[in-house]
């Protein structure tokens, strides 16, 4: 059985992507809360203009203000989503290696 490797900066790439993904997701959850949050508050003239105006510019706001609180640190849900999303495919691959080793392969492969 042959064994085909990842090159490193593969598997980086691969991992700035699930790092990613699970910010955007962390993002995403943030957003929503700040918009049902801004729902339990009332509303001021400041803004001035028209209904759409102020919804479209408080939507803007709350996305952007939950990306930044995601891209800096968040609430931590990023962190456990990608340890919990992508956890099954470390315990995969080391079953895939133990069984390999067991069926003679010589030496555990690693990364």
């Amino acid at each position: 059985m042959i064994i085909q490797t990842v090159s490193p900066s593969v598997q980086s790439e691969q991992e700035s992507k699930k790092i990613r993904a699970s910010k955007e997701l962390e993002s995403y959850f943030i957003g929503m809360m700040l918009k049902e949050m801004r729902k339990t508050v009332g509303h001021s003239d400041l803004l001035g203009g028209n209904q759409f105006q102020r919804e479209t510019y408080y939507q803007m706001l709350d996305e952007q203000m939950a990306r930044s609180v995601a891209e800096n640190g968040g609430f931590g849900l990023a962190k456990q989503l990608h340890r919990d999303l992508f956890k099954e495919n470390k315990v995969t691959l080391n079953k895939q290696r133990l069984e390999q080793y067991q069926k003679g392969g010589g030496a555990i492969p690693t990364d």
